[in-house]
């Protein structure tokens, strides 16, 4: 059996090397957890638009042209 000795100074820095590792982690973390919250919010937000709106309907916002001169638009499907 082989015994390695580590110096305290070297077990030391590992150990604080460590100890930040744990830091970020616990941070992102903490982030991710944020991000989620917010996403589930979010997503609280769109289904209660969505259950406020007419079944069937599309909200609609009504602008008049801002260029009288051009009243209507011509689409053309080419057939290639």
């Amino acid at each position: 059996m082989v015994t390695v000795l580590i110096k305290p100074t070297h077990l030391k820095l590992r150990m604080s090397k460590l100890e930040d590792a744990m830091a970020k982690l616990v941070v992102n973390q903490e982030n991710s957890m944020t991000t989620i919250r917010n996403i589930e919010i979010q997503k609280g937000q769109m289904a209660k638009q969505l259950a406020e709106r007419h079944n069937g309907q599309f909200s609609v916002n009504y602008q008049s042209n801002p260029k009288e001169h051009c009243n209507n638009v011509v689409t053309e499907k080419k057939n290639k």
